[in-house]
């Protein structure tokens, strides 16, 4: 095995693509290609799933991964005429969230974190449905549903809830509901069908007595700004409702949903400091969150 095929391999496993890895290398993608066959051929073993998308790691190719990237350190210690081993505690990590953990949950961490790990940047990949391991889209997954199976470390990040929230302005101009049978006279806002964040998650459809939404979107963010502009009520996690003043509950003792956020990253990420090192933060940062709903 070559340094230079490990090279190519890094490129592709950090892009995900033949085209973004050989701008980065500056050649051309056929090479990146090649260098990639040449290096599975060696291994003996593919190291990535081809799809539309891109190139993902697989098993082996995380696994290899982990050892490139100690032999890049090497280099990079070789060429800087350090004798000393290079800051482990510096780098990349790519944390996948959801859209409603990335923009009000995870904040006051960035905040303590970047201050405690000045040498480690911080990725975070926020999208509709949450990044992928499998893939390679992420180091770390912060997410909703639990896998049922994979060669993941999992462990139970926060605990949290949801209810029924509406506008003050909008229940001061019709009945508040007393009961789930007054939820027929309402207006709704929620996801778009079969674009949750997570298969698992409640939505408005969730409780009895609910009309069609009105408004629906992906966004957690627009069905709040929704719900402020007196459009209807939506299903918000406790960590949007309870913290925004113009907002109330409606019928919390009725309708109080539980749910779970769970933090993945491969096995063979464990032995990467840096993406240790954010494990054991986010899980020291939340500890105190579990089970307080």
């Amino acid at each position: 095995m070559e340094w230079d095929d490990l090279k190519y391999f890094l490129e592709l496993a950090r892009t995900g693509t033949l085209t973004a890895a050989a701008r980065r290398l500056q050649v051309q993608h056929s090479t990146v290609s090649r260098r990639i066959t040449r290096l599975e051929r060696i291994q003996g073993t593919p190291l990535f799933t081809r799809s539309l998308e891109g190139y993902h790691l697989n098993r082996a190719g995380q696994k290899l991964l982990v050892q490139a990237e100690e032999i890049e350190a090497a280099f990079a210690r070789i060429g800087a005429g350090r004798d000393v081993p290079a800051d482990p505690l510096s780098g990349l990590v790519r944390i996948g969230c959801t859209e409603g953990f990335a923009s009000y949950l995870i904040g006051p961490w960035l905040t303590a974190f970047r201050e405690a790990q000045p040498g480690i940047t911080i990725d975070l990949l926020v999208k509709p449905r949450s990044a992928h391991l499998p893939r390679n889209e992420a180091d770390i997954v912060i997410n909703i549903d639990r896998p049922e199976r994979g060669p993941y470390l999992i462990s139970k990040l926060l605990d949290y809830r949801l209810g029924l929230f509406a506008a003050a302005d909008y229940l001061s101009t019709r009945p508040s509901p007393q009961r789930l049978a007054d939820l027929r006279d309402h207006q709704f806002i929620s996801y778009v069908a079969e674009m949750e964040p997570a298969k698992d998650l409640p939505t408005c459809e969730s409780v009895p007595n609910t009309s069609r939404p009105i408004i629906r979107s992906t966004s957690l963010t627009a069905q709040k700004a929704a719900v402020l502009s007196g459009c209807g009520i939506a299903l918000l996690p406790n960590y949007v409702g309870d913290n925004e003043s113009m907002l109330r509950a409606v019928l919390p003792d009725l309708v109080n949903f539980r749910k779970t956020y769970y933090m993945l990253m491969p096995e063979e990420a464990r032995k990467v400091p840096r993406i240790s090192t954010v494990w054991k933060s986010l899980k020291e940062a939340f500890r105190s969150r579990l089970s307080e709903n």
